[in-house]
């Protein structure tokens, strides 16, 4: 049994051996890791990319704000709102187009029904009505009438 012993003795102490082991995994480890990751954040990137410009190539909803020269309430809308629509979260989700009354049967989307009033607000997408806004009374009402349409 003693020559078994002096062989162990022998040896390099092999919690060295093991150290150098495990850091050598651990390294290897973390530079696999680190490419994972680098290579998640090119797919990450590009597929970021590719939802953006689906999301340019999809046709804007549009709001259609039929108005008339003589309405105190297209007046009042746009001295409350008008000025301001642009720059509210709902512009980016639903571009504003102003139209005549005497000129709303050529704007209007197929299958809509006929506008009696101003002001009237329609919620277009993909040449769809898809709600309308009939009169106005407040800045808040209004806000509050077109987030049952659009989300900001």
């Amino acid at each position: 049994m003693r020559p078994s012993l002096i062989f162990l003795l022998a040896l390099p102490r092999p919690e060295k051996r093991i150290r150098k082991l495990v850091n050598g995994l651990i390294g290897s480890l973390a530079t696999r890791l680190v490419f994972s990751l680098k290579i998640s954040l090119v797919f990450c990137a590009l597929f970021s990319g590719a939802a953006s410009v689906s999301a340019e190539q999809k046709p804007p909803i549009e709001l259609l704000f039929v108005t008339s020269d003589y309405c105190p309430f297209c007046k009042a809308w746009e001295r409350d709102i008008g000025q301001i629509y642009d720059s509210t979260l709902y512009a980016k989700k639903a571009q504003l187009r102003r139209v005549d009354l005497s000129d709303v049967d050529s704007a209007l989307p197929p299958g809509s029904a006929d506008v009696f009033g101003t002001p009237t607000f329609l919620i277009v997408e993909n040449n769809t009505e898809i709600g309308r806004i009939e009169g106005y009374q407040s800045k808040e009402m209004f806000f509050w009438a077109l987030s049952g349409y659009i989300q900001p």
